[in-house]
């Protein structure tokens, strides 16, 4: 694991050190949608949009500088805009770099989901050029594709078999599908929230059941090659909303408390030394690690 800034917690004698980077997220505390920012250890919590409209969806940019996110102050729905990281300089942009949009290790190309003339299908798309080549064409929905580090492999969600799953697109060298496998296998449960580890050895996700009554959903990941299932998670409580740190060693994710309020919460990749970030009233989510360390 590599070395954070802080103490975050002690387990037995061992000190467990806090994210080495800040996070991005949405909260209600103040009575409407805002985007706040605060310490991986959860200091510095601070409201940086600052508007009596709703602000949703932050993305960090990958210099870690600006935050991009949706709002609808410019009263045209939620529009894209964007701000410095400390909240100044907010001004409309375009979202089209950071939203349903994964781009591959080029920079150039990038996945996409697109609702065409049959439905819901994943889309490889040259960003200079606009050309799309579709890559998904069975039956039922396929949305929120995620490309691999490498580029090899696009993680998808889908209902073609009538539940939602998660699936993987091989793709050789020049973006063409040369094979799709099936890689979860529960049908009493509904995959979300997946995502790549940093090496692209693991997807992390949530995963529940449809109804809300038959339980919550957890947190899990799987290994992309031997298709091994770890569960990390078993509360009471529906936790989502999930993604590792840049480095691989921690987990940020949307988690409820006991008294059922949703707050933003970090563990280690391994499930252990789990710890509530907001702790306060209200609702807290979105949580999105920025992608740059943090400076001592």
């Amino acid at each position: 694991m590599m070395l954070g800034l802080t103490i975050g917690i002690v387990m037995g004698s061992v000190a467990i050190e806090s994210p080495p980077y800040d996070v991005a997220f949405i909260s209600r505390r103040d009575g409407n949608w805002e985007i706040y920012t605060m310490r991986g250890d959860g200091g510095e919590q601070a409201n940086r949009s600052q508007h009596p409209e709703g602000d949703h969806a932050p993305r960090w940019t990958d210099d870690g500088r600006s935050i991009v996110f949706r709002s609808q102050r410019s009263g045209d729905g939620y529009a894209p805009h964007r701000m410095l990281a400390d909240g100044t300089s907010i001004e409309p942009t375009d979202g089209s770099k950071v939203y349903g949009i994964s781009f591959l290790p080029d920079g150039v190309r990038a996945v996409r989901s697109i609702d065409d003339e049959t439905g819901l299908d994943v889309y490889i798309e040259d960003t200079r050029s606009g050309e799309r080549t579709r890559l998904t064409r069975d039956a039922g929905e396929n949305w929120g594709p995620t490309a691999s580090p490498d580029g090899s492999l696009v993680l998808f969600s889908s209902n073609r078999d009538g539940n939602t799953e998660l699936y993987l697109l091989e793709l050789d060298g020049n973006g063409v599908a040369t094979r799709t496998r099936r890689l979860t296998e529960t049908p009493s449960l509904r995959e979300r929230y997946a995502s790549f580890s940093p090496d692209g050895t693991t997807v992390l996700y949530s995963a529940g059941p449809d109804d809300a009554e038959d339980g919550a959903p957890d947190l899990y990941t799987i290994d992309v090659r031997t298709g091994t299932v770890t569960r990390l998670t078993d509360t009471p409580g529906a936790e989502g909303e999930c993604s590792y740190s840049p480095d691989g060693a921690w987990i940020l994710f949307q988690g409820r408390t006991e008294e059922g309020d949703a707050d933003v919460f970090a563990m280690l990749a391994d499930g252990t030394g789990r710890r509530n970030l907001t702790s306060t009233p209200g609702y807290d989510g979105e949580p999105v690690w920025c992608p740059v360390r943090r400076e001592p």
